[in-house]
């Protein structure tokens, strides 16, 4: 039977991945149009919130979303130290994966 949590887990990862796809879209359509700095920032972004998702795996299920919602906030804040984000290119995209960490937190 499987628990709460990993149904909880596995519908978070589901709607994470839609979003990412939806911002990977938004990536490349911006360098498409040659807005190559912004694109540049959006793919910056998707990046680093690929890595909060892997440092996370491994994490069991009653505690993933707890994690993968710090990880992400030390992946914003990494991605804001290294990235001028004046018009929240990048940020959007954190925070609207962050909105999904804590609906189910």
């Amino acid at each position: 039977m499987v628990g709460r949590s990993a149904v909880i887990r596995r519908q978070l990862t589901l709607a994470i991945n839609a979003a990412l796809g939806d911002e990977t879209r938004y990536a490349a359509k911006l360098q498409a149009g040659g807005d190559f700095g912004a694109a540049k920032l959006a793919w910056a972004a998707i990046a680093e919130i690929r890595l909060a998702l892997g440092s996370c795996a491994s994490h069991d299920d009653d505690v993933y979303a707890l994690h993968l919602g710090e990880s992400l906030m030390d992946k914003r804040r990494d991605y804001l130290d290294l990235w001028d984000d004046p018009d929240g290119i990048g940020t959007s995209s954190f925070s609207r994966i962050l909105d999904l960490v804590d609906s189910v937190t």
